[in-house]
């Protein structure tokens, strides 16, 4: 038997490589139910009996994955480490048992991704918050020297209605080695960043433009790209412009559109310069709106449609209009 893993005889498992229920793992994990699959490995509910209380334990069996893998994971640990911030997950543990399984145990995160609640557009104010508290956690992971790669929906937890982000197994840190083979990409194609898309490393501006990509489709109902396969999508992303979000989703604010074009320019000197600017301008718009917060009800749904400061009205029509006059000269 492993020494690093005590498995009950009377449970098995789903999955030949799945640790059952009841399973101990370096000797204070008491395995529970499967939360979620990845690439390498399993990610279970896990008691740490030492601490008496539930983990997130993303255990790496042996053999699994190649070398690039196994970096990528022991970054992951050490990167998140590094973090201190309601918005990121917190990592608790780290180790490797005697018989090869790696383990990774995370602070449990009581709620649903944002994925599960991007069934239907978001109300621009409630929209724009979100972003900008995630643009908060992304900013103190930068000034940290820890850059995300793959930010995504479904790496946003939302506990008590406030985003935390998870998965930093793609994340790179000042001074890393580069694992990833040249000439590859890895890395979700929907919020992939152009740069990224042509192969080359980029900076924290990638985040940014993931950003750009979520809070687009937070508002519009939909990705601002779409194709049959990752590499028309990669295409896409590197070549083409995205649809003007007033095209797509009428009613948005022309200067919230303006924050979410500008996060998805093609050049990364285009783009906000960090996550604390595009933060800081999400915020602005509430702040002319009277602060109004997510989910609070406007007096006058016709007037505050806009939903910022009435003198921003005049601002916005004459946006439309240049808008309208853009799309005219590119039909």
């Amino acid at each position: 038997m492993p020494e690093g893993v005590t498995r009950p005889t009377a449970t098995m498992s789903s999955n030949p490589q799945d640790l059952p229920p009841g399973a101990m793992l370096a000797l204070r994990y008491r395995i529970g139910p499967v939360l979620g699959r990845g690439g390498m490995g399993v990610v279970y509910r896990a008691r740490h009996l030492g601490l008496d209380r539930d983990v997130a334990l993303k255990v790496v069996p042996p053999g699994v994955g190649d070398r690039a893998s196994t970096v990528r994971f022991e970054r992951e640990a050490r990167n998140s480490a590094r973090l201190d911030h309601p918005g990121c997950v917190r990592v608790l543990d780290v180790g490797t048992t005697p018989d090869g399984h790696r383990f990774l145990a995370m602070e449990l995160l009581d709620g649903p991704t944002l994925r599960s609640r991007m069934k239907e557009p978001m109300p621009a104010r409630d929209a724009a918050w979100l972003a900008a508290r995630i643009l908060d956690a992304l900013d103190h992971a930068h000034g940290r020297g820890v850059l995300h790669r793959d930010v995504k929906p479904e790496n946003i937890v939302l506990v008590g209605g406030s985003p935390v982000l998870i998965d930093f197994g793609l994340s790179w840190a000042m001074g890393d080695a580069h694992v990833t083979r040249a000439g590859t990409t890895v890395g979700s194609p929907s919020y992939l960043a152009p740069e990224r898309a042509l192969g080359h490393d980029g900076d924290h501006r990638v985040d940014v433009y993931a950003m750009g990509v979520i809070l687009y489709e937070l508002i519009a109902g939909k990705k601002p790209f779409a194709a049959a396969t990752p590499v028309q999508l990669a295409w896409m992303h590197a070549h083409r412009d995205a649809p003007p979000l007033p095209s797509v989703a009428p009613t948005v604010p022309l200067a919230l559109a303006s924050i979410v074009h500008r996060a998805l320019a093609k050049d990364p000197a285009q783009r906000f310069a960090t996550s604390a600017e595009m933060a800081r301008a999400l915020d602005a718009l509430h702040h002319l709106s009277g602060n109004l917060a997510p989910g609070e009800a406007a007096a006058d749904e016709e007037s505050t449609a806009l939903l910022w400061s009435p003198r921003s009205r005049v601002k916005d029509l004459v946006g439309r209009l240049r808008y309208g006059r853009w799309r005219w000269k590119t039909a």
